[in-house]
């Protein structure tokens, strides 16, 4: 009798999960949204790197990242699976992100460190933006196991009727 009401238990609360959000998933987008601002404050406050256009870039780069972000969390909310992947090329652009600017500044740091990152504040800058990244692979994560747990259950009760 204690297998059939863990079994019971189970689908009720799959059941639930219609009308509760995915807290987190959308929680693991905002820690990559706080991580990406920490990184953004990190590196623009910095005065040793000089603004130039590739900097102007990367900061048309990271509103529309933050606002990605966003918007992918509130979609991971509600179980949407093709977000998942659009989760998943964020995160992808993110780690590509270390190679270019934050790079590009610690190159500079090490010429003269006084135009450019040095080690320190490159590393938590890339921890930083490491940390956003893992966050979306896992909430797309999540957010797959749990669709497909929701998807079968609606699919037993359309079955079941």
């Amino acid at each position: 009798m204690n297998n059939f009401e863990n079994v019971e238990k189970k689908e009720i609360e799959t059941d639930i999960m219609r009308y509760k959000n995915n807290s987190l998933s959308f929680l693991l987008c905002v820690i990559a949204i706080v991580c990406n601002v920490a990184m953004f404050l990190s590196l623009y406050s910095n005065t040793a790197c000089t603004p130039n256009f590739q900097l102007g870039i990367d900061l048309l780069v990271n509103v529309i990242f933050l606002l990605s972000c966003f918007l992918a969390a509130e979609k991971l909310k509600t179980y949407n699976v093709s977000w998942s992947y659009v989760a998943f090329a964020i995160a992808g652009i993110e780690i590509l992100r270390i190679f270019w600017i934050p790079t590009m500044y610690l190159k500079s740091g090490l010429e003269d460190p006084l135009k450019g990152l040095n080690a320190g504040q490159f590393t938590f800058i890339v921890i930083m933006m490491v940390i956003a990244a893992v966050s979306l692979v896992g909430a797309g994560i999540i957010t797959l196991i749990k669709a497909k747990r929701l998807n079968a259950h609606l699919k037993r009760i359309e079955e079941g009727k």
